[in-house]
C-alpha cells in the first residue's frame, strides 16, 4: 500500500495507526498459518508414528485457521488484492470512478461494522463456555471478530481518506491502472493529432 510522503497532522497520526494494524494483521496471519502447520504436523506424529491420537489438535486448527483468514481478509482488503468486477468501473470518467470506489468503501465500512457490533453477543455468550477440546475460553476465540471489525474499518477510512484528499492514484488496482493509462495515453494521441492539423 503505498504512502503519501510528506504529510503531516492527523492524516499522517492516521496512516501510522493503519501501518501498525497491518503490522498486526499480517503477525496473526503469520502466525496462524505456522501454528497450523506445527499443529497438523505434531498430529500426524502422534498418529502414524506414536499411534496414538491427540483430541486437541483438530479444534486448534480450525481455531488457528479462522484467525488466519480474518486476518489474510483485512491484510488484502488493504492492498486491493481481493477479486473484483472493476470493468465496468475502469470505462466511467475519472471524477464518477473514483466517487464509485468511495462509496464501496463506505458500504465496506457498514459490512465490517455490523461483523463487529453483531460479536458482542458471541463473546458475552462465550465468557461461559470453553472449547471442549483444548479448554480455551470461546470469549477469547471471538474476540477476533471486533478485531477483524476494527482492522478493517481502519484500511477502508484510509482508503476514503486518499480518495478525498486526490491521493487516489495510490489506491488504483490492476485494472483500473490500465485504463488510466489508456486513458492517458488516448488524450495525448488526440492533443498531438491536433498540433499536427493546426501546423498544416
Amino acid at each position: 500500500m503505498p504512502r503519501s510522503a510528506g504529510r503531516g497532522g492527523p492524516a499522517s497520526a492516521f496512516h501510522r495507526v493503519a501501518d501498525a494494524l497491518d503490522l498486526l494483521a499480517r503477525v496473526l496471519a503469520g502466525a496462524g498459518l505456522v501454528g497450523i502447520v506445527l499443529v497438523i504436523a505434531v498430529q500426524v506424529l502422534f498418529r502414524y508414528v506414536l499411534d496414538q491420537s491427540l483430541a486437541w489438535t483438530e479444534e486448534a486448527s480450525r481455531f488457528l485457521l479462522v484467525v488466519a483468514s480474518l486476518m489474510a481478509i483485512t491484510v488484502a482488503h488493504r492492498r486491493l488484492m481481493h477479486a473484483g468486477y472493476s470493468s465496468a468501473v475502469t470505462r466511467l470518467p475519472t471524477s464518477v470512478r473514483r466517487a464509485v470506489i468511495v462509496v464501496v468503501d463506505l458500504i465496506t465500512v457498514a459490512f465490517f461494522a455490523v461483523v463487529g457490533l453483531s460479536s458482542r453477543n458471541l463473546i458475552v455468550v462465550g465468557l461461559d463456555s470453553q472449547a471442549p477440546a483444548t479448554g480455551i475460553p470461546m470469549a477469547a476465540i471471538y474476540l477476533v471478530f471486533p478485531v477483524f471489525a476494527v482492522v478493517g474499518i481502519v484500511f477502508s477510512l484510509e482508503h476514503v481518506a486518499l480518495h478525498l484528499t486526490g491521493s487516489a492514484d495510490e489506491l488504483l488496482s490492476a485494472d483500473e491502472s490500465r485504463a488510466v493509462v489508456e486513458e492517458a495515453a488516448a488524450a495525448t494521441e488526440t492533443t498531438t493529432a491536433t498540433a499536427e492539423r493546426s501546423r498544416e
